[in-house]
């Protein structure tokens, strides 16, 4: 997790210092007070409303998705399964101490535990696919930003 949070922290300069020069180059001066409050709040809104709509609404289905797909593979004919559910019982019996009864439902208990938190986990992996596809139809438009020495170059050959 602290290698995810310094590449997240060195990312965010990478990303919040090309926006702002993007938004403040063509401005006046005395513009750029109430254009920060401008960008601010639009940042704000459109991080809320994103993450809302990743959290609430994309998550949630593709966790659906992903759950879905793994309980299709729980069966009573999956030896996979079936062998699994042996072991979790016959340890929860050996080290828990429980009946046979509770350890079968413990084990089935703690198997549908392990698929919830897979399908989080594929879900997220989903969405973070989603929000990078975004960003790379995005990059496509990088090199068509007009730069402040293209609107000066412009200005002089006009004048000329």
């Amino acid at each position: 997790m602290l290698l995810g949070r310094v590449l997240i922290g060195l990312g965010l300069p990478l990303i919040f210092i090309p926006i702002n020069v993007i938004a403040f180059i063509f401005l006046k001066n005395e513009d750029m007070g109430e254009a920060s409050g401008v960008l601010n709040f639009a940042r704000s809104i459109g991080g809320s409303f994103g993450i809302s709509l990743m959290a609430s609404t994309m998550l949630a289905h593709r966790e659906a998705f992903h759950r879905d797909v793994l309980v299709s593979n729980i069966t009573a004919s999956n030896p996979i399964f079936q062998n699994y559910l042996h072991i979790l019982s016959s340890y929860l019996f050996t080290y828990g101490g429980f009946n046979p009864t509770i350890c079968y439902n413990k084990a089935i208990g703690l198997i549908n535990n392990t698929i919830n938190a897979q399908s989080t986990i594929m879900a997220f992996q989903d969405d973070f696919h989603l929000m990078m596809y975004i960003i790379l139809v995005f990059l496509i438009f990088l090199p068509f930003i007009k730069t402040k020495t293209q609107k000066m170059q412009k200005i002089i050959i006009s004048e000329m």
